[in-house]
């Protein structure tokens, strides 16, 4: 898979040159799309992310498959206002004019965690393409079937070929992907793993975007319930 990487990823270009001059509105019907092939196929996502994660299904569904929902609605309706180019009011030097201008970054590439397989790449994805990237996307090797089910569905939902392409492979598949200097990276996992992705990226000048493991500090405050609050932290520890 490493040797087929260069090839992947000019490919990726070439399409994210074509992508990135569609229209923001079209953009979002695509995603609508995307949504409603996900709707048609519940039952059978869920039962994959179950199968090969160990989530109890009612979990698979909730907590994994209907956030991606929402995740498509929000940003199919949000995008074109967030992203369109904006005026910028200048209090001084009036006789001049200025806009905010949004650009595409390119290809960009997710490398994605185990435990929450389905939902954790699919928001960045969705970002992606609704701001005009490209995505080669690294799912864990442990989930390679739940990666390749996501990229099953971009395919059914007919975005444009080669937009979106799934790469399987360990540790060091994902070393290769940031060699060929994608213009971003999301990584979800390890601080070990972090660092070294970090590394690497920083020899290209890379920007990343690292979410890595450890927990959070839990507040509980004096009026709180009990019961409530230790079964909440051992459900987010776990």
């Amino acid at each position: 898979m490493p040797d087929a990487l260069p090839g992947i990823f000019l490919q990726a270009r070439l399409a994210q040159e074509k992508w990135s001059n569609t229209p923001l509105r079209e953009r979002s019907q695509y995603l609508i799309q995307l949504r409603e092939t996900i709707l048609d196929q519940v039952e059978e996502i869920t039962d994959l992310i179950s199968k090969e994660n160990g989530k109890p299904k009612f979990e698979a569904m909730s907590n994994e498959l209907l956030p991606c929902v929402d995740l498509l609605s929000f940003f199919a309706k949000k995008g074109p206002k967030v992203l369109k180019n904006k005026r910028i009011h200048l209090f001084l030097m009036k006789h001049r004019k200025s806009y905010l201008n949004f650009w595409p970054l390119g290809v960009v590439s997710i490398i994605s965690p185990w435990n929450y397989p389905f939902l954790l790449p699919f928001g960045e994805l969705v970002m992606a393409l609704i701001a005009g990237n490209a995505v080669v996307f690294k799912p864990s090797e442990i989930t390679p079937l739940v990666g390749l089910k996501i990229q099953s569905l971009i395919d059914e939902s007919g975005f444009p070929q080669n937009l979106v392409q799934t790469v399987i492979g360990d540790g060091a598949l994902g070393a290769a992907v940031i060699a060929q200097q994608p213009a971003k990276i999301f990584f979800t996992g390890s601080v070990a793993t972090g660092k070294k992705i970090m590394s690497q990226a920083s020899q290209y000048l890379i920007p990343v975007n690292l979410e890595l493991g450890g927990k959070d500090a839990m507040i509980v405050l004096p009026d709180a319930d009990l019961d409530f609050a230790t079964s909440a932290a051992l459900w987010g520890g776990s």
